[in-house]
Order: structure tokens, then sequence, then C-alpha cells
């Protein structure tokens, strides 16, 4: 019997080392995340973020990381764009009608408490964030979601994250 548990312990100690992370800054691999073949343990169907990069749009910072582990998958895709106004006015026309097809079927909620900039928000807390932060004055876009990832995974300012940033918790606020 101490065997087996040796031998449990062993393969879960090798499984979870073994788990490669990807992670990437390289904004002409957007859309990768997409693929649900290699990354069918999201918890989104990436409704807000646009199916490819909009064109007259300059990609100011973008992160794909995704790493499976034994008991969590921890993902972040981050996209921050400055648009034309006709680009912005058109996404955020978008975003504020794009239905969340994962859970709820719902149009996103606009906060403008729970994050530094306006934010349009399908998930928020309990395990993943999946929102756009809107900043009208530089006609930038966000488009973030993170799944269990932890805040030091990011590789952006933290007002791009929500005030209170916290995986595993649902605040008061969103409950039902």
């Amino acid at each position: 019997m101490k065997k087996v548990w040796s031998l449990i312990l062993i393969f879960t100690a090798l499984f979870s080392f073994c788990s490669c992370a990807k992670n990437t800054t390289n904004a002409e691999r957007y859309g990768d995340f997409f693929d649900r073949t290699k990354y069918m343990d999201l918890h989104t169907n990436f409704d807000l973020f646009p199916e490819s990069l909009p064109e007259d749009c300059t990609v100011n910072q973008y992160q794909f990381y995704f790493k499976e582990g034994l008991f969590f998958t921890d993902a972040i895709v981050l996209l921050d764009l400055t648009c034309t106004t006709e680009v912005y006015n058109r996404e955020i026309e978008r975003i504020s009608q794009t239905k969340y097809s994962y859970m709820y079927g719902d149009v996103p909620i606009i906060d403008l408490d729970h994050f530094h900039y306006t934010a349009y928000v399908h998930a928020y807390a309990t395990e993943e964030y999946d929102y756009v932060l809107t900043i009208p004055e530089e006609n930038r876009l966000v488009f973030v979601f993170s799944q269990t990832a932890p805040k030091g995974k990011f590789k952006c300012s933290e007002d791009l994250l929500p005030k209170e940033y916290s995986v595993g918790i649902t605040p008061d606020h969103y409950r039902s």
C-alpha cells in the first residue's frame, strides 16, 4: 500500500511539473486562443474579443498565457488597442450588444465602479474575469480574459485589472 501511495505522489508531482505554459506577447499570434482543440479548458467563448485585429487600430499590448495544471488551467488573454474614432465607436456598439454565449446569455454589464475605466463585463471573479475597458479620450479598448491566473502573471499595468482583482472570490456586488 505504501508503494501505491508513493507512485501516486510521484505521478502527481511529475504531472504538475510537466505541464508546459504557453506565454506570448507577439500580436501576430492573435487569435490562437480561439482554437478549442488546443485550449478546450477555457471558460469562455471570447465573445467580447474581436475575431481578428481590426484595421485602423494599433496594438499597444498583447499577451496570451496558458498553463494547464493538475487541478486548474490558468489563462490570460489581454489585447490593448488604440483605434480610429470610427473603429472605436463601431467596436463599442458591437461589444454593448454581444451576448455571453458561455453561460448566461446576456449582454455585458456596464461597470463604472470596480475598474479604473468604464468596463463592459461578462464575467467578474470566482475563477474568471472577462471584460473590455473603454478609454474614450484615447480611443482605446482593452480586452481582458483571465482564468485562475495570479495577478503576477499579467504583463500590464495594474490599472487594466479590476480594483479588487482576486482569484476564487466573488464580490458581493456580483452575487445574485
